[in-house]
């Protein structure tokens, strides 16, 4: 094929990819992360929610206090409906501004849980990696989500439930 004809048939492709090409609209924004419904539901609904701080590095003793498999630093129940809504609001915009960043570690320091009815909701949170663990109905049930550790974390320590070394902190 001489010379000439492979520059217009090089052309002749770049204007058929070009006209094929449609002009493609941006991705919608990100329209925020959020608590399941079901979830929100139990937590929103709750006389009280009880906040704990744990100890993920050791197994609790048969004698210490667990949730789940993670050691009971301490715990506090809030039965305040403003300090509630405070909380929930919170917690709410902790996992609206997830940053979709993942560490791989879960290393639990914080959980709140919550029982309105027959329904139960524990929401066992570690910020070194964003992550909260959503258990409804038993420790092996359980759902991942995001959250941005600043605005939760803060919350709680203000809410006077001991909380974990600093080192282990974010």
């Amino acid at each position: 094929m001489p010379r000439c004809s492979c520059r217009l048939a090089l052309a002749l492709l770049a204007a058929a990819c070009m006209l094929g090409a449609e002009e493609k609209a941006p991705p919608p924004a990100e329209a925020g992360h959020k608590l399941p419904a079901e979830v929100l539901e139990v937590l929103e609904k709750a006389d009280a929610i009880e906040l704990f701080s744990l100890t993920p590095e050791s197994k609790p003793a048969a004698n210490e206090t667990a949730l789940f498999s993670w050691k009971v630093r301490g715990q506090r129940v809030v039965r305040d409906a403003g300090a509630r809504k405070t909380l929930l609001d919170e917690l709410k915009k902790g996992v609206a501004a997830y940053d979709n960043t993942d560490v791989f570690c879960f290393k639990p320091h914080h959980a709140i849980k919550a029982v309105a009815g027959e329904q139960s909701v524990t929401l066992v949170i570690c910020f070194e990696c964003k992550k909260i663990r959503i258990h409804r109905g038993g420790p092996h049930q359980f759902t991942d989500l995001g959250i941005t550790g600043q605005p939760a974390q803060a919350l709680l320590e203000a809410l006077d439930v001991p909380n974990a070394p600093a080192s282990a902190k974010p």
